[in-house]
């Protein structure tokens, strides 16, 4: 749910306090925030723009 990007703002820190507790431990916490942040960030970086690679290309490359 925390990973949700739509999740409102004001909904967070009820979110931490729940999962606070029941997580068995401190640790066992900042885990998963941590995990959360880098999968919401992931979602935010654009994907490279890759070249389609057609047997034209690659043939290029090779010598005949």
């Amino acid at each position: 749910m925390l990973a949700h990007p739509e999740l409102p703002p004001g909904l967070i820190a009820r979110c931490i306090d729940v999962l606070k507790s029941i997580m068995p431990s401190e640790r066992d916490l900042i885990r998963v925030v941590v995990e959360i942040i880098v999968e919401l960030r992931e979602g935010e970086e654009p994907e490279p723009a890759e070249a389609p690679v057609s047997w034209h290309t690659l043939s290029l490359g090779c010598k005949h």
